[in-house]
């Protein structure tokens, strides 16, 4: 491998790693979710409740047997998405608030104010 492409590759990775950790917040239209506690509020209600109810009607995972077109046996596992609580809370939550109109954008520094000079 070329020289030059292995002095830019960790430089490539490291750009794209860093980037990946950038704050994001929600936004619509310019409008912060900061701003809406009822649509915050309401996503998280129904976010909850739609957990309970999955994790209620389908705790475990299963295993199920059964005969292809051919007639041979076979089985097949079928795990949860997210056995995690939490993981799948926040499942909703980002399809409740994307419904919505809501979108994850990056959070952008305001720029400083002059310091007073006297």
């Amino acid at each position: 491998m070329d020289t030059r492409r292995m002095r830019v590759l960790p430089l490539v990775l490291a750009t794209l790693l860093l980037g990946a950790c950038a704050p994001m917040r929600w936004e619509r239209n310019g409008y912060a979710l900061e701003n809406s506690d009822k649509d915050w509020n309401d996503c998280r209600r129904q976010s909850v409740a739609d957990a309970n109810r999955w994790l209620f009607y389908d705790p475990f995972p299963r295993t199920y047997f059964g005969r292809d077109a051919y007639g041979r046996p076979f089985s097949y596992y079928r795990a949860p998405p997210f056995p995690n609580r939490f993981m799948l809370e926040q499942d909703y939550l980002d399809n409740c608030l994307r419904g919505r109109g809501y979108q994850r954008v990056p959070v952008v520094a305001e720029p400083a104010a002059p310091a007073a000079t006297k």
